[in-house]
């Protein structure tokens, strides 16, 4: 008996027709244009690769292939053995060859661990020119759509475009907002309802739901026609069927004139109609008109008959008789209701022509139309559409066929709203878009929310809030929902990803937490790329503009430093759904900023630990092969106690620079600590202060603080085997975020020149600034000093510095000191900001880097000086004591001024000068009732910005005598030079006066005069003489005090020139430096008409002997202008303005005179200008004894004593003499 095998079981599965893999073949590998075909499921990927190169257009072998399935690479050595299991997809693109095949060779590799992303991505990236597409935008984290070199499709979604049928295209999907020229629904038809012809039309929006608004035709609101009717159904599944387009028709337009002698007019209708209609018309009317022009009634007959296509017998309907007495058009319908099927009607002219002569008949009829209508709707899809039906009257409203209706709309899709996702909501969002494309009605294959990164789409959409990203696009033709999702989020600034088995998105976050550190340590095989590039000066944006109704427009988008008049080299470059210019600007000037701050690649592989990582993640590196970092290793121990660790490699540190260490823990967390700064090598680093603490193991990099590593986004992860992998980063770049509002800085490498012991600069440059005056000039130096480097023969240090105002920001050689010095000074410097540089030069010739110093602000020559604390008065009689406290600097002296307590106001410029310049920290004056004010004074005249003020209201021990009291105001009576006395006023002359006036059309207001220079604002300086002057008679000393209350004012500060009374600070914007008020006096010490008078000079409180006294005010503004049309708008207001002349009392006392029996004559030397009285005390009187003082006066008395009997005796006497004044001449 023969034993059988044992059966063998195969396992696999059953392939029906249906099974099939999709292939997706770029034919050249410079264009974007792709095929796609499918293949039956089972087929090996060789068998796939044999087909493709069948293709018509297709030049390459199967070796210049390179295949990836579903995202993974394959090599070419096993496409024979794998087949792809049904629904799997197939991309392949013929790599380039010759000169060009290691750079895009490259550029694949690049790529290539992107998956499914760059297999249809890649090919909009190398399909533009070899310089943009390679040179530019390989680095890019965050890539544009390059611009087209083929000429697009047109779209309907223009708003210059117009309505077509497209039986065979794709039904439109819109995202976003836009405005659209629909499809038609459904072939136009035309009615007959009287005399009026009406069209019925149906439009095709989109896959619903959408809403639809502001529908024009052209740029007509509909709204604005006639007997419009319309209904919308936004695309919702329960929405009803429309009534004004209920059935299929189909119509078919025709111009057959109906002629006898043509006899029948045959004409075919569509198939299953089962009601037909058609439609007859007399462009000229019917009529019959006599030899006198008067109208009658004509009509004109027609035999109609119909019959299934395909019989042989006609069925006749009763003739359609046609009447009409006008000369405007007519039109005439025959329906007739049949069982479905395709007919064939025809008409004939039932009677002749009329050719005589005696009347004028219009009588010509035209076939115009024949219509079907079929039973059922006239749509048929299985999802919901958004479509409008509409019905217009055509008669004297439109011309032809309505094909250019446009309206706004916008998708209705699930969105965000920042705690729930909420259906139907009207949404530009990119990321609630992204939503809609892979869950919405548009997808064959809808994505469950269970694929779905749902919180990443949240966060995003948040983002996309933030920054104002929309997406707006209507699609009308096929793409894949990976190639649609792309590009939706390169609109949010965003790519899409597949993370943990979903879809995802990444998009350019500022501040994403750090995911992993590389060091040298942890990483291997490093490479760094450069592009050196000639970058555009500005981009070349075509996009529809959705400011101007969605027409198309381009933007030019401007790297910094460049306008429209120095532009020269231009890039296009698209950005797909953003129609918003200013978005476009935004989005323009984030790529410059990409291709300037990201010009370098990072490569290196790692182990396992890249494992954390996914595209666009932020992570730091350290190596030093990119001189990032300047040692990294592992960290040997740790103490908590002393704050510091001991490393595997050691460390060299410079004296000026400030140091940090970063290190990765165990968990994966990392932290920063700065380092104590010890100049030299070491292996043992103190840290700053206390914190988190490394463990033995840990990763560490140190290096200059805020340059111990480099922030970078990860471009690529490449798999390797045994869990390795190849990973490329680029610059982090932060600032590219920014370049949407200001300029873009410059590119940053990280760079840390390695530490050499003897070569380096000083340290702790320390900078003090100075003032010196020479000779009448005051000038500012600074002293800098410093910290020599520790190793090296050094021969000098060498000093530059630098006025940061200047454009050209040159450094200029300062002083050279010679070692072992370490100050030097930088003399004769203007006011402003500089910064220093010093730098060792060794005696070998070497010198070190420069040490610069921080901005440095030389402004002690502009500031004026500290307000004066401290100030004090003591008084002791008539004399006072000022004393304050001292303020250090140079040539610094003290200004006093006295206000009397008859003033109105405590105005530093009308205040009296009380003495000259004081230079110590105390000062005697007069005792006055009143204020005294006090300001330091540099000697280049500026003084303190606030008065220190003191004042006291003892009365004089000696007491005062007003001699006279000289008051101007209020009439200010005196010779006035430019300044004018007004409303009891005095003010600076105003320029503005009719004398200047051209013409008095001229006048542009009473504020601005003619406009003319010379009648702008008023006299920059201007005297007022006093009418009251004084004259003594004869020379006395006496007291001078002055009152001077003024203010100032600002002649721009009117009213019409307030924006809002809310923006009015004070009434008073002038400055206390803006105006002065002086006043000064001479004198004579004769007569004077004589005219013997002193010069002019500053009235200062005081006591001054003269015989008689002039007295004047200067008024000063501030000049502005050009000369000679110097003007001031700020003026003194001088209310008040007196000088008081005051004498002090004074006293003669004599003792123990002894008066002689004849008298005696006692002089008062020199004498008083008044005398109050005289009083004696008289010794050794006898009984009955009696005196006499007669000639009593100014100049003194005579006294004679007589005893009982009337005869002269001699006494002796005390006697005191009161009055004030001296005579002096």
């Amino acid at each position: 008996m023969t034993t059988l095998p044992a059966p063998v079981i195969l396992e696999g599965e059953v392939l029906t027709r249906r099974d099939d893999v999709r292939v997706v073949v770029a034919l050249h590998p410079l264009r974007e244009s792709r095929t796609e075909l499918h293949v039956p499921a089972g087929s090996t990927l060789a068998e796939v690769v044999d087909l493709v190169i069948t293709l018509p257009g297709c030049k390459a072998l199967p070796k210049d292939f390179r295949l990836h399935l579903d995202g993974h690479p394959i090599e070419s050595k096993l496409w024979s053995k794998v087949r792809p299991k049904p629904g799997t997809t197939v991309a392949l693109r013929p790599t380039v060859q010759g000169f060009l095949a290691p750079l895009f060779g490259a550029l694949t590799a690049a790529f290539s661990s992107l998956g499914g992303l760059f297999s249809g991505f890649l090919g909009k990236l190398v399909m533009s020119a070899i310089s943009f597409g390679a040179k530019l935008l390989l680095n890019l984290l965050f890539a544009p759509k390059p611009q087209k070199l083929e000429k697009p499709k047109e779209s309907y979604s223009l708003a210059t475009a117009r309505n077509q049928a497209a039986p065979f295209e794709p039904i439109p999907v819109i995202l976003g907002r836009h405005r659209i020229s629909p499809f038609y629904g459904a072939l136009p038809y035309t009615e007959t309802i009287g005399d009026d012809q009406y069209l019925r039309l149906l439009f095709v929006w989109g896959y619903g739901p959408l809403q639809v608004e502001d529908i024009k035709i052209g740029e007509t609101l509909l709204s604005s026609y006639d007997e419009v009717e319309i209904e919308t159904r936004q695309g919702f599944p329960d929405d009803p069927p429309t009534t004004l387009y209920p059935k299929q028709v189909v119509e078919e337009p025709l111009n057959i004139k109906l002629e006898h002698s043509a006899g029948w007019q045959r004409r075919t209708t569509a198939e299953n109609v089962t009601y037909i209609t058609m439609d007859i018309v007399f462009p000229s009317g019917i009529v019959l008109i006599n030899d006198k022009g008067k109208k009658g009634p004509w009509a004109v007959g027609f035999y109609i008959r119909y019959r299934l296509f395909g019989d042989t017998t006609w069925i006749d309907l009763p003739q359609l008789i046609c009447r009409d007495q006008t000369q405007d058009t007519r039109r005439f319908t025959q329906a007739i209701t049949v069982a479905a099927g395709q007919y064939e009607v025809e008409i004939s002219r039932a009677q002749a022509e009329y050719e005589g002569e005696d009347f004028t008949i219009s009588e010509d009829g035209y076939w115009t139309a024949l219509r079907g209508f079929r039973v059922g709707e006239p749509l048929t899809f299985d999802k919901p559409l958004c479509i409008s039906a509409i019905k217009i009257k055509a008669t004297s409203q439109l011309n032809g066929s309505l094909d250019t209706l446009n309206g706004i709309v916008t998708s209705l899709v699930k969105s965000w709203n920042g705690t729930t996702w909420v259906d139907d909501q009207p949404s530009r969002n990119p990321a609630d878009l992204v939503r809609h494309v892979l869950q919405g009605a548009a997808n064959a294959r809808p994505v469950a929310d269970a694929g779905l990164d749902i919180v990443a789409l949240q966060d995003w959409h948040d983002f996309c809030v933030m920054k104002g990203w929309t997406y707006d696009m209507p699609r009308v033709t096929a793409a894949s929902v990976y190639d649609v999702v792309a590009e939706i989020c390169a609109a949010g600034r965003a790519v899409l990803i597949f993370k943990d088995g979903k879809w995802s998105v990444v998009w350019d976050e500022e501040d994403t937490p750090i995911v992993q550190m590389f060091t040298p340590r942890n990483s291997w095989g490093f490479e760094a790329q450069h592009e050196f590039r000639e970058l555009p000066h500005a981009w070349r944006v075509r996009f529809v503009n959705e400011k101007r109704e969605w027409r198309e427009d381009e933007r030019i988008v401007y790297d910094d430093g460049y306008t429209a008049e120095n532009a020269t080299r231009f890039e296009g470059i698209n950005f797909p759904g953003v129609t918003n210019p200013d978005l476009i600007w935004k989005h323009g000037r984030y790529h410059i900023a990409q291709l300037r701050l990201r010009p370098e690649t990072y490569t290196f592989f790692a182990d396992f630990e890249h494992l954390v990582c996914t595209r666009a993640d932020r992570v730091r590196v350290a190596h030093d092969v990119m001189l990032v970092g300047l040692v990294s290793g592992r960290v040997k121990s740790a103490n908590a106690g002393t704050q510091s660790i001991v490393v595997d490699e050691p460390v060299f540190m410079e004296g000026d620079k400030l140091y940090s260490v970063r290190f990765r823990k165990a968990d994966g967390s990392i932290a920063l600590r700065t380092v104590i700064t010890a100049a030299g090598e070491t292996a043992t680093i103190v840290f700053d202060g206390s914190g988190t603490m490394p463990e033995a193991g840990d990763l560490f990099t140190f290096g200059e603080a805020g340059r111990e590593t480099g922030v970078y986004r990860i471009l690529s992860i490449e798999p390797q085997d045994e869990l390795t992998a190849r990973v490329t980063v680029v610059d982090d770049a932060p600032a590219i975020n920014q370049a949407d509002t200001g300029p873009i800085p410059a590119f940053d490498s990280l760079i840390s020149v390695p530490f050499d012991p003897y070569a380096q600069p000083p340290s702790g440059l320390g900078l003090v600034e100075d003032v010196y005056q020479e000779g009448p000039i005051t000038y500012a130096a600074v002293y800098l000093y410093w910290t020599p480097p520790t190793l090296g023969q050094i021969e000098a240090y060498e000093i530059e510095f630098r006025d940061n105002a200047d454009p050209a920001q040159r450094w200029k050689p300062g002083q050279i000191v010679l070692a072992p010095m370490t100050t030097g000074v930088v003399r004769g410097l203007d006011p402003g900001t500089y910064s220093f540089r010093i730098r060792t030069r060794f005696r070998n010739g070497d010198v070190s880097r420069w040490i610069v110093s921080a901005s440095f602000a030389v402004d002690s020559i502009l500031n004026p000086p500290p307000d004066v604390k401290n100030f004090r008065i003591s008084t002791l009689g008539d004399i006072s004591t000022l004393s304050w406290s001292a303020i250090l600097g140079p040539a610094l002296t003290y200004e006093i001024r006295f206000v009397p307590t008859g003033g109105l106001s405590l105005e530093w410029n009308s205040a009296v000068v009380l003495v000259p310049p004081v230079s110590g920290t105390s000062v005697q004056v007069p005792t006055m009732i009143g204020t005294y004010l006090i300001k330091a004074v540099y000697s280049t005249g500026l003084k303190s910005e606030n008065p220190a003020a003191v004042g006291t209201d003892i009365a004089e021990l000696a007491g005062m005598n007003v001699v006279e009291l000289l008051t101007e105001d209020p009439s200010f009576a005196g010779t006035r030079i430019d300044v004018a006395a007004e409303n009891d006023i005095l003010r600076l002359l105003s320029n503005n006066v009719m004398a200047k006036w051209e013409t008095l059309a001229d006048v542009v207001s009473l504020y601005a005069g003619d406009g003319d220079a010379d009648s702008v604002g008023m006299a920059v300086s201007g005297s007022y003489y006093f009418d009251n002057n004084l004259d003594l008679g004869e020379v006395f000393t006496s007291r001078l005090t002055a009152v001077i209350d003024a203010t100032g004012e600002n002649l721009g500060n009117v009213m019409s020139s307030w924006v809002t009374l809310a923006d009015v600070a004070v009434m008073d914007d002038s400055s206390p430096d803006d105006w002065e008020v002086s006043l000064e006096f001479r004198t004579t010490l004769v007569n004077p008409a004589l005219d013997d008078w002193s010069e002019w000079r500053p009235f200062i409180v005081g006591d001054v002997t003269a015989r008689a006294f002039e007295f004047r005010v200067l008024l000063e503004g501030r000049s502005t202008g050009v000369d000679p049309d110097f003007y001031s708008m700020i003026t003194p207001a001088v209310r008040m303005l007196r000088v008081q002349i005051d004498m002090p009392d004074r006293v003669i006392a004599q003792e123990d005179i002894v008066v002689p029996a004849v008298g005696l004559d006692i002089d008062f030397i020199p004498p008083f200008r008044s005398l109050h009285g005289i009083a004696t005390a008289d010794q050794d009187l006898a009984t009955g004894d009696r005196k006499t003082i007669t000639s009593k006066g100014a100049d003194g008395f005579r006294i004679q004593f007589f005893d009982a009997g009337g005869t002269p005796v001699q006494r002796t006497i005390d006697y005191v003499a009161k009055g004030y004044g001296r005579m002096l001449q």
